[in-house]
């Protein structure tokens, strides 16, 4: 069903093996799985089969997005605002902001604030 399919995607988009990956990947799971169809679940589960530096490079647009992955999916990807998004995380008490302007290619930081 489309609900065990969405759980199961939702997992592996916060399981991605980088905190970074995990907020960006699971944070736009969280923003935008909801409204999704076959189509879109398709196309998100595919991408959850490349690299995290590649996804991440296409997200921030510090590397070219590769046609294949070109369209409205990855314009909202790309559009996602993750300052102040509050997401079902599972580290609730974690805030994740990625600062504009200092990514520096490939270099970007992310700072996690806890609020404890």
């Amino acid at each position: 069903t489309d609900e065990v399919r969405l759980k199961r995607l939702k997992f592996r988009a916060w399981h991605r093996g980088t905190r970074e990956a995990d907020y960006m990947v699971g944070g736009f799971f969280d923003a935008q799985s909801a409204h999704w169809a076959a189509a879109e679940m398709d196309w998100f589960e595919a991408l959850l089969e490349e690299q995290d530096v590649d996804i991440i490079g296409w997200a921030m647009q510090t590397i070219p997005v590769p046609e294949r992955w070109q369209g409205a999916m990855m314009d909202r990807f790309q559009k996602l605002d993750f300052f102040g998004y509050q997401s079902d995380c599972p580290f609730p008490h974690l805030k994740v902001h990625f600062p504009p302007d200092t990514c520096g290619g490939a270099n970007w930081v992310s700072t996690l604030v806890d609020d404890r």
